[in-house]
C-alpha cells in the first residue's frame, strides 16, 4: 500500500509533496534548501526560528516556530517559551520601528492533524484594509480576505526587503 500525501503550498507558487503526516514545521526545518530565498530565517537559535510566513506572500508576515516538534503549547519547556515570546516581542518592535506597522495581530492554532507549535505575526497595513474595507478578525472570518490580496510577484522584493532589515535588526537579540 502506498503512503498518503500532501503538499505544501509555497509564497511563489510551488508545491512540495511531503507524506500526509508531515507537519510544516518539521518539513521546513529538514528541507531548508528547497525553500525560496524569501524563507530564510530572520532570526534563528537551537531551539526557535522566525522567518517569511511559508505560504502567505506578505511582507514582514512572521511566523516564529520551535524547532522541536511540539504539538502543543502545552508542552514547551518553560526558557524555551520564554525565549520564544521575547522574540516575538523583538520581531514585533522591529515591525513597528522599521517599517512603521502599527498594528498587527499574533495568531496560533492547534492542528488536529500534524500540528507544529507556531505563531503568526500578521501585519495589519491600514491602507490595504481600507481599500478593501476589510479589518481582519478571527470571528469575522474574514483574515482570509485580507491575506488573499496580497500576490508575491508584486511583493516578492518588499519581501526580501524587510527580511534584510529584520535580520539585522534581531541579529543580536
Amino acid at each position: 500500500m502506498s503512503e498518503k500525501t500532501r503538499f505544501f503550498n509555497m509564497l511563489n507558487g510551488e508545491k512540495f509533496m511531503a507524506p500526509e503526516n508531515a507537519c510544516r514545521g518539521c518539513w521546513m526545518h529538514e528541507n531548508k534548501e528547497k525553500l525560496a530565498p524569501e524563507l530564510e530565517p530572520v532570526y534563528e537559535d537551537e531551539n526557535i526560528m522566525i522567518c517569511q510566513d511559508m505560504e502567505w506572500p506578505i511582507p514582514a508576515f512572521y511566523i516564529a516556530t520551535v524547532k522541536k516538534h511540539i504539538s502543543s503549547v502545552a508542552d514547551i519547556e518553560p526558557a524555551v517559551a520564554g525565549r520564544l515570546f521575547e522574540m516575538i516581542a523583538h520581531t514585533r518592535r522591529g515591525m513597528r520601528e522599521l517599517f512603521g506597522i502599527e498594528k498587527a495581530q499574533l495568531y496560533h492554532e492547534e492542528k488536529l492533524k500534524a500540528a507544529h507549535v507556531h505563531f503568526w505575526l500578521l501585519p495589519l497595513y491600514g491602507d490595504v484594509m481600507e481599500k478593501h474595507n476589510i479589518f481582519p478578525k478571527v470571528y469575522e472570518g474574514n483574515v482570509k480576505d485580507y491575506i488573499d490580496l496580497f500576490n508575491y510577484q508584486e511583493t516578492k522584493e518588499k519581501i526580501m526587503f524587510c527580511n534584510q532589515k529584520m535580520r539585522a535588526y534581531l541579529k543580536d537579540k
